[in-house]
């Protein structure tokens, strides 16, 4: 790409797909994480356009944009693609840490938080700890390579400049969205069945034997007893998060021909 021959309509087109990469790269996993730092996440957006740029010549409008009041619209538009694949995919990695929360509650780590390098919120450590390990999954099923391939197949799929906001769109997200809880509940099943016999357990003990200090006896063993459980649920873990990360990617791309349609 010669940068010395570009057009005012080359800019306009360049800066459209940057800003349509840039929304994939600020809220997208392993790419959005806050550990990452901002230059090398404004580096990796303007290296990806301009690696996809010269190869989107065929599809891209001939024409710059008319109006100067359109052309800002049309900006934001591109920028809300991105962040609707990056966001799908947050879905999983808010179920994941759902699941942690909800086990960590009940081990008795309520108040021992961790900062989430996604959201920059306070979250429980085994929540964090489900979230790293969450992570660890998706890029072993290179699930990092799906969100560069998705950048590349949105421009045939979306016209640059020409995505649309339906009801159709809308709903389909906050249908995704309400994933979030039920992938939380899969994989958080074996901790909270886990930890709710140990409290039985004690409860049954404090009753039967009352000399034994359930209070100091039970938080040591619910600790055992929750992260025992979650080294053994690796397997079903591994199992219900690459059944939905394979579906967030198709479901990816029926958002694309939502957009466009």
């Amino acid at each position: 790409m010669n940068l010395f021959s570009l057009s005012l309509v080359d800019i306009e087109q360049f800066l459209m797909v940057l800003f349509r990469i840039s929304g994939v790269i600020i809220y997208a996993p392993f790419f959005g994480s806050r550990n990452v730092p901002v230059k090398v996440r404004i580096f990796l957006c303007l290296l990806v356009s301009i690696l996809i740029f010269p190869n989107l010549r065929g599809i891209l409008p001939d024409t710059a944009t008319s109006s100067l009041i359109l052309l800002p619209i049309r900006m934001i538009m591109e920028i809300l693609i991105g962040l609707s694949i990056g966001l799908i995919a947050l879905i999983v990695f808010a179920g994941a840490q759902l699941a942690g929360q909800m086990v960590g509650m009940q081990m008795g780590f309520g108040i021992v938080n961790v900062i989430d390098p996604y959201t920059g919120s306070q979250i429980s450590i085994i929540g964090q700890l489900q979230n790293i390990i969450t992570m660890w999954f998706f890029i072993i099923i290179n699930g990092h390579h799906w969100f560069l391939q998705g950048i590349a197949d949105s421009f045939h799929i979306i016209p640059l400049g020409d995505a649309r906001i339906s009801e159709g769109l809308v709903m389909n997200l906050l249908f995704l969205a309400s994933d979030a809880f039920i992938i939380g509940v899969k994989i958080g099943a074996p901790g909270i069945i886990t930890l709710l016999i140990v409290s039985l357990m004690m409860g049954i003990i404090a009753k039967t034997v009352p000399q034994i200090n359930i209070l100091i006896v039970g938080f040591p063993v619910k600790v055992a007893a929750g992260l025992l459980s979650i080294g053994l649920a690796f397997n079903l873990m591994y199992i219900v998060l690459e059944k939905y990360f394979f579906k967030l990617y198709e479901q990816i791309y029926t958002i694309f021909k939502l957009f466009a349609s």
